[in-house]
């Protein structure tokens, strides 16, 4: 697990999702949100939450991408997207070519596991565990039987296997310290965004255009990981109309709002970056910028 260090009273990620980088004129905009954002909002980590390109030839852009963060002097990461598995490059071959950048902490995470970058960083201030800082590959679809014995096809979630190595890397950081906040990004919204705003929209703050993508199957990532008394905050991507957020047994869930200029939903929705701060206690706030 690597460690951060948070050098004021507070540490601030700011969350860029869905890019969809694939060489047309598009990505000069989304290049030059992401340059103001970053300049303007001065964030301590870069994360984003997938999607990044969206092109089989994505090689020159995985590389222009990374130089071009690089060139912030600040720290960044990512987890893959749906999209990214659209390559002519397997996922661990364009992970190569984004850990070569000189301030990128992204990791493959443990081979065991199915996906690539499932991995965890370690938040400290003054040598002391602030938050863990979680990044989980939540895959591209797959199809599995219903009750009614059909096969049928659904977006992709956090296996049980992810869920089980979140857990113990939460509790191996409890035995140096009892009290600290785990935030999660990953790209694919879990069941729960879908039901809150089904079931809960007044509990709601933000916009949703699009019916929620997430899996039919409940993974039983929101019970699992809060009963670790930890968890603080869910953070994807994945739709790219919604920027909702909701707050659930003291974990605050919130899509990214989408940065990428390639439209295909509804085009005069602004883009923008989700700014995520997190106080010396663990505590989180969130809301989200636009672009202009």
């Amino acid at each position: 697990m690597q460690t951060l260090n948070m050098q004021q009273e507070s540490f601030r990620i700011i969350q860029f999702t869905d890019l969809h980088l694939m060489y047309q004129d598009s990505d000069y905009q989304t290049y030059n949100l992401i340059k103001n954002c970053i300049n303007h909002m001065k964030p301590d980590l870069v994360v984003i939450t997938g999607d990044i390109t969206m092109t089989l030839d994505n090689k020159n852009v995985i590389v222009f991408l990374r130089d071009f963060l690089d060139s912030f002097k600040v720290n960044w990461t990512f987890v893959f997207g749906n999209h990214d598995h659209e390559s002519n490059y397997t996922l661990e071959e364009q992970a190569d070519l984004y850990m070569q950048g000189k301030y990128c902490l992204f990791e493959k995470g443990d081979p065991s596991l199915r996906g690539c970058g499932n991995y965890y960083i370690d938040l400290q201030k003054d040598e002391k565990t602030v938050a863990m800082l979680g990044f989980l590959d939540s895959h591209n679809s797959r199809t599995y039987i219903n009750n009614q014995g059909n096969q049928k096809w659904t977006w992709d979630y956090i296996d049980f296997e992810q869920i089980n190595d979140a857990v113990k890397n939460i509790n191996l950081l409890k035995e140096k310290k009892n009290d600290f906040s785990s935030l999660f990004f990953f790209h694919i919204p879990l069941i729960d965004f879908k039901t809150e705003i089904e079931e809960n929209l007044s509990n709601c703050v933000g916009h949703c255009y699009e019916d929620i993508s997430c899996s039919d199957l409940d993974n039983d990532f929101h019970y699992q990981l809060e009963r670790t008394n930890t968890l603080r905050g869910v953070f994807v991507g994945h739709d790219h109309v919604c920027d909702f957020q909701f707050v659930k047994d003291k974990c605050l869930y919130a899509f990214g709002r989408c940065t990428g200029h390639y439209n295909y939903v509804k085009p005069d929705y602004v883009k923008g970056a989700r700014i995520i701060d997190i106080d010396a206690l663990g505590n989180v706030k969130s809301n989200v910028i636009l672009e202009g």
